[in-house]
C-alpha cells in the first residue's frame, strides 16, 4: 500500500478545509495544492538557487499555482483528469479572492454551485457523510481531499536531479611512423579517457589538460 505524502496528512488538510469559512475553505483549498504543486516540481530541480528562483519571488516563472498546473501536466506529473480539477479549483480559489463590494462568496451561490459541478476526480469514500451534511462544500472538500492525497503519494515518488559531472579534457598523443600526433577527448575522469581513447588508438598516451583559471 502507498503511504500518504507525510508533509500532508489527510487528517490535516480534511479538518483544515471543515473547520473554514466558506470564502476560506476555498482558500485554503487552492492554496494547499497551489504548495503541493510547487513542492513536487522542487524535487525535480537540482538543489540550489537556481531551481529556487523558478519557484518563489515576485516575477517567478513557476510562481503562480496556473503556472504550476501547466507546468505538472506538461511534465506527466498529473494526469488530465487532474489537470482539470486542478484548474476547476484556481477557478474557485480566485472567486473566493475577490473582497469587492456585493462579492459574498458562499457554496450555496449558483456561480460556484457550477465551478464544483465539473470537477471529476471521486471523492474518498470516508467524505459520504461529510458530503450529505454539507452539500455543494462538501463535495468540493472531498475532491480536494482525493487530490490532494493522489498528488501527495506521488511527490513521494518524485527524485531529486542531480548537477552532471563536470567533463574533463584530455590529450590522446599517438605516433605513427615516427610522427607525434595529438588529439582532444572528453571524458569524466581519466580512466573513462583511457578506456575510450585506446579503443581508437592502443598504445597512445592520455594526460588531462589542465584548465586555466
Amino acid at each position: 500500500m502507498t503511504k500518504p505524502a507525510k508533509a500532508f496528512p489527510r487528517e490535516g488538510i480534511l479538518n483544515l478545509l471543515t473547520g473554514e469559512s466558506d470564502r476560506g475553505c476555498a482558500l485554503v483549498a487552492g492554496e494547499a495544492l497551489n504548495e503541493l504543486l510547487g513542492s513536487m516540481l522542487e524535487r525535480l530541480f537540482v538543489e540550489g538557487k537556481a531551481g529556487r528562483e523558478l519557484l518563489d519571488g515576485g516575477n517567478a516563472p513557476l510562481g503562480t499555482f496556473s503556472s504550476r498546473i501547466k507546468a505538472c501536466f506538461a511534465l506527466g506529473l498529473t494526469t488530465s483528469d487532474e489537470h482539470h480539477d486542478l484548474d476547476a479549483i484556481r477557478k474557485v480559489r480566485n472567486s473566493a479572492a475577490h473582497f469587492g463590494e456585493g462579492n459574498l462568496f458562499s457554496f450555496s451561490n449558483e456561480h460556484t454551485v457550477e465551478q464544483c459541478r465539473v470537477l471529476r476526480t471521486m471523492s474518498p469514500p470516508y467524505m459520504k457523510k461529510i458530503e450529505a451534511r454539507m452539500g455543494v462544500r462538501g463535495q468540493f472538500i472531498g475532491r480536494v481531499v482525493a487530490l490532494h492525497i493522489g498528488i501527495g503519494n506521488r511527490r513521494e515518488r518524485v527524485r531529486r536531479s542531480e548537477t552532471p559531472a563536470p567533463t574533463l579534457v584530455f590529450a590522446v598523443t599517438s605516433r605513427s611512423g615516427g610522427v607525434a600526433s595529438t588529439a582532444w577527448l572528453e571524458a569524466r575522469d581519466e580512466e573513462d579517457a583511457t578506456a575510450k581513447a585506446t579503443e581508437r588508438q592502443p598504445g597512445c598516451k592520455v594526460t588531462k589538460v589542465e584548465r586555466s583559471a
